[in-house]
């Protein structure tokens, strides 16, 4: 029996130093994609803008990710073959 499991998204927010070059900010999403039930990291799993889909990137082999953006995120999404999507809502540290 094959059946799709959850996964955790657990992830800090740091807002990145201003560049006094490009004068821009940059906000950095960082974090680590767990499976709920084993807790081990799960590798290659999607992160992305829940609006934006275009914006993301892919987790390292320990399920940890690093997410830049010029804008703030409110929600990211996370995907992964075998499991469920998920939505998460952004609390900033």
């Amino acid at each position: 029996m094959n059946m799709k499991r959850l996964f955790t998204l657990y992830f800090l927010v740091f807002l990145s130093s201003w560049s006094p070059l490009s004068g821009q900010t940059f906000f950095t999403y960082q974090g680590k994609v767990i499976d709920s039930t084993t807790g081990i990291g799960i590798e290659g799993a999607h992160v992305y803008h829940a609006d934006i889909l275009r914006l993301g990137t892919i987790t390292n082999s320990e399920g940890v990710f690093v997410l830049k953006s010029r804008k703030r995120i409110e929600q990211l999404a996370v995907s992964h073959v075998g499991y469920f999507a998920k939505v998460q809502p952004i609390e900033t540290v």
